[in-house]
């Protein structure tokens, strides 16, 4: 059965919480550090840390949507299905920064293999989430 809000509710790997503003700009905070890390990282030639910190950018950024909407993820499954119906199918955000947290995701896991990420699938990634990250303050504001 594909994942849905209310599944992932049901199952208890989304849950409802109240919208806490501090909690939300500290999740935004998160991305900027994880992303100059991540950043800094990828300068240095270390392209497996690189990804890590891009995707807990991306993972910070797109929590910080959801806990917006009163929502906190168990699973990143959850949190891509979350994102997917409250925020990408209604067009508040693009697909392409769910694809990308998808696509770190996976690079991610290869990197644990001993896979180094492909570099310029990792920059459009890190592209992508300086956008977002550039964006989000205007997502949640109101």
């Amino acid at each position: 059965m594909k994942q849905n809000v209310e599944n992932c509710l049901k199952k208890g790997k989304l849950a409802k919480v109240p919208v806490e503003p501090d909690r939300i700009r500290q999740e935004i905070r998160d991305v900027g550090t994880d992303l100059s890390d991540g950043e800094r990282l990828m300068g240095e030639g270390d392209e497996r840390q690189g990804v890590r910190r891009v995707k807990n950018a991306l993972l910070h950024g797109l929590r910080g949507l959801i806990l917006s909407k009163g929502y906190l993820e168990k699973d990143e499954d959850c949190l891509e299905c979350a994102v997917d119906e409250l925020f990408v199918r209604p067009g508040i955000i693009g697909p392409e920064v769910l694809s990308a947290f998808q696509e770190s995701r996976r690079m991610v896991e290869d990197a644990l293999h001993g896979d180094y990420p492909d570099h310029d699938r990792l920059m459009e990634v890190f592209r992508i989430t300086e956008e977002f990250h550039e964006g989000l303050p205007g997502l949640l504001k109101g």
